[in-house]
């Protein structure tokens, strides 16, 4: 699956082992923090409380980095999330320490994409109001959007509707936390490379190079720059947009279809 292979390929570009410093799954947004060479690294998931709810805890915070494959593997949603936060931490190390020009990296906001790569009908997979709001301002009009999670659909349609909007759909724009819940295969799977494929927000900030061009066009994500701040935010159960202000967006783009 997508996320092993992310996992997988993330251990052999490591030159050194990293040592897990601390992973807490907060209230709405988990984090992991590595420390290597002296240095702090943090990555962050989103925490899928639809997931987790009525389901035991596995309370299994690994110890070190060579159990991530394990965690990664495991169908408990409590492993699921602490793995993808540890995924994003050796994400953000890889994308600041890696030789200069091996991934470059634009500050800029996804719609300065739309005339590139954001093709009517678009279908949004996860409620991303603010997004959703930027893309009906620059003047697009045919977008669905869908949700998981009954408590935060506001208006969007059920997950069960992607099957039928896929087919309609020109552009997809997915949730990184379709890589929590392991739905991200079957999204792929059904839209096929034809389409224009954004995977964004906090959750996707992985090592990039990996699935662009294969399976993505554009990850646009970003990494913690205050990590004492963003922990903080994440501990006291607040979410990506306030925890936003401490971080580096960044989109890595491939190449033009």
């Amino acid at each position: 699956m997508l996320v092993d292979e992310i996992a997988e390929k993330e251990l052999e570009l490591l030159e050194t082992e990293p040592r897990i410093t601390e992973c807490v799954i907060g209230l709405r947004y988990t984090y992991c923090e590595i420390l290597v060479d002296g240095e702090k690294y943090l990555g962050v998931s989103i925490t899928p409380l639809e997931d987790l709810l009525n389901v035991n805890p596995s309370l299994n915070i690994p110890k070190t980095i060579t159990l991530l494959p394990k965690i990664v593997d495991s169908p408990n949603p409590y492993d699921k999330v602490v793995a993808q936060a540890l995924i994003n931490a050796i994400g953000s190390y890889l994308i600041k320490t890696r030789q200069p020009g091996e991934i470059e990296l634009v500050e800029a906001d996804i719609v300065d994409l739309i005339s590139d790569y954001v093709v009517e009908p678009v279908l949004i997979i996860g409620n991303m109001g603010p997004l959703k709001r930027k893309l009906y301002d620059h003047g697009l009009n045919e977008v669905y959007v869908i949700e998981r999670n009954p408590l935060y659909r506001y208006g969007a349609l059920p997950d069960t509707s992607f099957p039928r909007l896929v087919s309609k759909a020109r552009t997809l724009i997915i949730t990184g936390a379709t890589l929590v819940n392991d739905t991200i295969d079957y999204i792929i799977e059904k839209a096929g490379r034809d389409k224009n494929i954004l995977l964004v927000g906090p959750t996707a900030s992985f090592y990039p190079s990996i699935a662009v061009p294969k399976y993505f066009d554009v990850i646009a994500s970003m990494i913690p720059r205050n990590i004492d701040a963003v922990k903080n935010v994440i501990k006291a159960g607040g979410g990506r947009w306030d925890f936003t202000q401490y971080c580096d967006s960044y989109l890595f783009v491939g190449e033009k279809k």
